[in-house]
């Protein structure tokens, strides 16, 4: 017999993960400035310009929501010089369609800067540089126009420290989708239920799908996908094809939802919590019928019981179709699963 525990977890988050192909760029969204990012490596070698190439690099698309100038500040977390940050900025129709407006290769030692920081500001008035001593590590902020796509490559040829982007024009960016607020009553998107497949193995289908219309809320326009790591739904990788009929692998299990917004690529993700049940709580611990004549007997407190009726009113969620629910008269007898009560009991 099956032994059912509810429990309820939820956890909120978004955040950026660093992509080193176009493909693959890390969509900005919501003028946030991003953090902390890392480096290692490249994929594809899709660069040869202002005098380099890719060496450590995040691919960054940058939709633009409102015209203005496009500026940044790549801020290593390192102040030493030895810490080299280029980048490549490109117009973007596609990944085969790329066209670059503006680049810096200098190397501050080689240029002999004081500071190791990088991007584009209003005084400058050159639109390339480098490589190597060639420029002062900065180029012109760029015009932009609403509806343009604008792909910005960042590369640390030496080095190994992290960074932060920080952007400073005037031009933003899309908003990312939103997990919804749960409605009134409903307090958890976690999904917690009975090991209904017949195998008493803590593991059994679930619809996750049911949360769909928890997670979109109002919005239109956006999609929802689910994954079984949270590396995937950042990425946007390897999506569950079947996630009305997923089967836990371990009890209980963190499922990562991911939504997305159809049209600017923008996205947030969450996570929620599935598992099989160990316990169930009771509607009620006891039941009761008036005594009857049925046995000869009006005033004897014996009467003949159906357990079916009395399954629908102790743990109703639980006497439907599908269950089976059974009696014992000893805890030992309910543990071993031997003699169980018939469906008709007479108390005695």
């Amino acid at each position: 017999m099956n032994k059912y525990i509810f429990f309820f977890l939820l956890l909120i988050s978004f955040r950026s993960a660093a992509q080193t192909d176009c493909l693959d760029a890390v969509v900005v969204c919501g003028n946030t400035s991003f953090e902390n990012l890392e480096l290692n490596g490249f994929g594809n070698q899709e660069i040869s310009s202002c005098g380099s190439e890719e060496h450590n690099s995040l691919w960054i698309k940058i939709h633009i929501q409102t015209s203005g100038t496009l500026s940044f500040d790549i801020v290593p977390e390192s102040s030493d010089i030895d810490e080299d940050f280029d980048f490549f900025l490109y117009s973007y129709i596609s990944c085969d369609d790329i066209t670059e407006v503006r680049c810096s290769t200098t190397n501050p030692v080689s240029a002999g800067l004081s500071s190791n920081v990088t991007g584009t500001n209003n005084s400058e008035t050159d639109e390339f540089e480098g490589p190597d001593l060639n420029g002062d590590s900065f180029v012109k902020a760029v015009d932009v126009v609403a509806g343009e796509t604008y792909m910005l490559v960042i590369d640390r040829p030496f080095g190994n420290s992290n960074f932060s982007v920080q952007w400073n024009g005037t031009a933003t960016f899309n908003d990312p989708p939103q997990i919804a607020p749960l409605p009134p009553g409903i307090t958890t998107l976690d999904i917690f239920q009975c090991d209904a497949d017949g195998v008493p193995d803590d593991s059994t289908a679930f619809n996750l799908t049911q949360n769909t219309p928890l997670i979109k809320g109002s919005q239109t326009g956006v999609s929802v996908a689910f994954y079984t790591s949270q590396s995937d739904s950042l990425l946007g990788i390897n999506e569950l094809s079947a996630p009305n009929a997923f089967v836990n692998t371990s009890n209980p299990q963190t499922i990562y939802v991911r939504v997305e917004n159809d049209l600017t690529e923008c996205s947030a993700t969450s996570e929620f919590q599935i598992g099989v049940n160990n316990e169930i709580a009771l509607a009620a611990n006891e039941f009761a019928i008036c005594d009857d004549a049925a046995d000869g007997n009006a005033s004897n407190g014996k009467a003949t019981f159906n357990m079916q009726n009395v399954s629908a009113f102790v743990f109703p969620a639980f006497a439907s179709p599908g269950n089976t629910v059974q009696y014992f008269l000893s805890q030992q007898n309910a543990e071993d699963g031997v003699n169980p009560i018939a469906a008709t009991f007479y108390n005695t």
